[in-house]
């Protein structure tokens, strides 16, 4: 499986004597290499999705943040009324936990909006044409739906066509950002990878002398993207300068 993989390069490395390890876990809670990566002094940090352990520094997106303000995008969209559903990757992680997590609060405290299923744990962030197909007999009035990847959302809107079903979603991705811009999807968390992993080796580079010290997470911003406002989004793009700098 993919987690098998995951955790055997992470042992791999560990071998080697890296000095540091950024690892975005396939699943937060299975911590069985910390205990090596400490015993010879290898700082482990969580990038895009938590490891939950004590002094793990995490950088990347409040993701529950994230799905709250997707989730009153979409209220205002719908009137605070109607029916929507969540369309969920591998709750192992707590990237797409904590992004349910908030919407469903958000809807649940603030809104006459009903969030009539949750489904979850599709392998690699995949949904087949047969479950979009299912979910949508099962519910024929959703009026929305938030998938916690971009990858999942195209899929759903592409399955949807020309429905006035609205999709929201969390990434960064150009095709994405290319479905905001068309109004095929109708909000986007903005999370951008390049950030983050430019981010994480900052992170890491800085703070490579603080081996015993306990770190803060760092949270980036991940601003809410829909038709209207995309077009004066600001993108700063990092100088290839920056970048070999902390490539040393």
């Amino acid at each position: 499986s993919d987690d098998k993989m995951q955790k055997k390069m992470i042992g791999d490395l560990i071998a080697e004597d890296v000095d540091a390890l950024a690892i975005s876990p396939i699943s937060s809670y299975d911590t069985s290499y910390l205990e090596a990566a400490a015993g010879k002094g290898i700082r482990v940090v969580a990038y895009d999705t938590k490891i939950v352990a004590d002094g793990i520094p995490y950088i990347g997106i409040d993701n529950r943040k994230a799905g709250e303000e997707l989730a009153a995008v979409m209220a205002e969209k719908l009137g605070n009324q109607g029916r929507v559903g969540i369309v969920t990757g591998d709750l192992r992680q707590t990237a797409h936990s904590e992004r349910m997590e908030g919407i469903r609060s958000y809807i649940e405290e603030n809104t006459d909006i009903e969030v009539a299923f949750v489904e979850s744990g599709y392998a690699n962030l995949r949904i087949s044409e047969a479950e979009i197909s299912r979910i949508f007999s099962e519910y024929p009035d959703i009026r929305g739906i938030f998938a916690t990847s971009g990858v999942t959302a195209l899929g759903i809107r592409q399955y949807l066509g020309k429905s006035p079903v609205l999709v929201m979603t969390v990434d960064a991705q150009q095709d994405a950002l290319t479905a905001v811009e068309r109004g095929e999807l109708a909000a986007l968390a903005d999370q951008s990878g390049y950030e983050i992993g430019y981010e994480t080796v900052r992170f890491i580079v800085e703070n490579r002398e603080n081996e015993s010290v306990r770190l803060e997470d760092q949270i980036l911003d991940a601003d809410i993207l829909t038709k209207e406002n995309i077009k004066s989004r600001e993108t700063e793009d990092v100088s290839e300068e920056d970048v070999s700098e902390y490539e040393k």
